[in-house]
């Protein structure tokens, strides 16, 4: 039985297991907002978010793009896996110490005096099972072990709820209470990720030389064009942060939070389209499918978006507190962007499948520095509402750039890949066919 057949099989069952995980995990994510909103109050939360973006900055820097190559490694099985499974575990201790070492820096550079050092101790700890986690999830993909790969995203979620509300509210350890959760809880997710790895494989470290350069030379690749999208993620708050208020910066990172959930459903299409497409050898038949997921995706992420925009006056208040109603117009003024990125995000993973990582650079460098400019003349004027509307402006530009570039590489016409139409309900109906067929 050859991957192709083995990918349409399964494809629907992924993609329901990975969403329903991917629920499980947005649901403890949005209590923990809550618990560690209403814990540490508007200030504190600003602090929170702020150390910690300055951290996720540092690993999308050094990650390197280690977990994509190693799907594509694993999945077109270019050196032996148990070596590309080695190979990624070496790179791993070398960039948790350039982390660790880069995010000492940019936190002496920024002088935040809401920073304290036992908070930025821990923070740094982090850092090592951030990384391992990403690599692992990585490597699970390439596999085709989605529900471990799965599993990363969900279990450190509901441990980290679970112990803020331990450090936060019972014992009352405020930002850093918050940090050690997060710590506590990448730490755990690593060890039981490694060792199931252990038991089908012989993890050498170092890995071969040739392995090595191989898995970080592509990686390099990946690593710089996520690097491109995590600033073009993290830009705003890193900017609002030396410019507004820390309660303007909480205020803004709850309506971002909330607003992000409606990337679930393309998460999850793209993360098994990552996985399917490395291990894939049809691209006409990727293509169709990458079409019709997308034409789904944006459908639901529309819909999704008019519910939020209604009820985001009723539900922010509600659920984080009056002193969070300042978030809702920021919701609302971001929205735009958010749904339009889903089409980014997408066609971005099945390409990167296809080993093609640097065709995302060419649609992330000018909507980058549109962000930055942009911010730099909205925020000083209208504050996180002006750095709400460079988000949208930029995300547009990213994803009319690379639709672009996907139609140039697939070969293929904006009618076919946005226009609905009779084949859809067809080949949705016998997805879900074949789905019942493998229960």
């Amino acid at each position: 039985m050859d991957n192709t057949q083995k990918g349409k099989r399964s494809l629907v069952r992924d993609i329901a297991g990975v969403f329903t995980g991917n629920i499980a995990a947005m649901g403890a994510v949005l209590l923990t907002n809550i618990v560690l909103s209403r814990g540490l109050g508007p200030s504190n939360y600003g602090i929170l978010t702020s150390l910690l973006a300055v951290l996720m900055v540092s690993v999308s820097i050094v990650q390197l793009g280690i977990n994509r190559s190693a799907v594509f490694h694993l999945g077109q099985q270019v050196i032996p896996r148990r070596t590309t499974i080695s190979s990624v575990y070496t790179l791993w201790a070398i960039t948790s110490l350039a982390g660790i070492l880069i995010s000492t820096v940019s936190v002496l550079v920024i002088r935040n005096p809401n920073f304290n050092s036992l908070m930025v101790v821990s923070a740094l700890l982090i850092i090592p099972f951030i990384l391992g986690n990403l690599y692992n999830s990585g490597i699970f993909l390439g596999l085709e072990e989605i529900r471990y790969s799965n599993m990363l995203h969900y279990l450190p979620a509901y441990l980290t709820l679970i112990l803020s509300l331990i450090f936060v509210w019972v014992f009352k350890l405020g930002v850093t209470g918050a940090i050690t959760a997060s710590l506590i809880s990448a730490l755990t997710a690593f060890v039981v990720a490694t060792r199931h790895l252990k038991r089908e494989f012989e993890i050498i470290i170092p890995a071969p030389r040739e392995a090595i350069w191989s898995v970080g030379r592509l990686g390099v690749v990946y690593a710089i064009s996520h690097m491109l999208l995590q600033l073009n993620y993290k830009a705003d708050v890193l900017m609002l942060q030396k410019m507004r208020p820390a309660s303007e910066v909480g205020f803004y990172s709850i309506g971002v939070s909330i607003t992000e959930q409606l990337w679930l459903i393309p998460f999850t299409i793209g993360l098994v389209l990552l996985s399917r497409t490395a291990n894939d050898t049809d691209n006409t038949g990727a293509a169709q499918r990458t079409a019709l997921l997308l034409r789904i995706g944006v459908m639901l992420g529309v819909a999704g978006s008019i519910v939020l925009w209604l009820l985001a006056p009723l539900l922010v208040p509600l659920v984080f507190g009056k002193p969070y109603i300042a978030s809702v117009p920021i919701i609302q003024a971001i929205l735009p962007g958010i749904v339009i990125f889903i089409i980014f995000r997408l066609l971005e993973s099945h390409l990167a499948g296809m080993g093609k990582p640097y065709l995302a650079i060419w649609a992330l460098v000018p909507s980058l520095l549109l962000n930055i400019g942009l911010n730099l003349w909205l925020i000083p004027r209208y504050g996180a509402i002006g750095s709400a509307w460079a988000t949208n402006v930029s995300y547009a530009l990213a994803t009319v750039v690379y639709v672009a570039i996907y139609l140039r590489t697939m070969k293929t016409t904006l009618s076919e890949l946005f226009v609905p139409g009779r084949q859809d309900i067809e080949k949705a109906m016998r997805m879900w066919k074949e789905r019942k067929k493998k229960r």
